[in-house]
């Protein structure tokens, strides 16, 4: 199956790419070497963090909100 580019996929793959160059550039300054496999390990993690602090902050304003409600 050929894979069209779109506008979507485009803005896709410019995203994936912006994270790992900031990721790469992050590690650098750190005097890591990391691998590919390593870069999209601590991305999956960064997202996962980033999740959970999400939900974790949508669930005290919820409180909040239901006390004044």
């Amino acid at each position: 199956m050929k894979h069209e580019v779109t506008e979507q996929s485009s803005c896709f793959f410019y995203f994936n790419s912006h994270e790992r160059f900031k990721i790469e550039e992050v590690l650098n300054e750190m005097k890591l070497n990391a691998s590919e496999s390593d870069i999209e390990i601590l991305k999956q993690v960064c997202a996962a963090v980033s999740k959970r602090a999400a939900r974790l902050a949508a669930g005290g304003l919820a409180t909040i909100v239901k006390v004044f409600i």
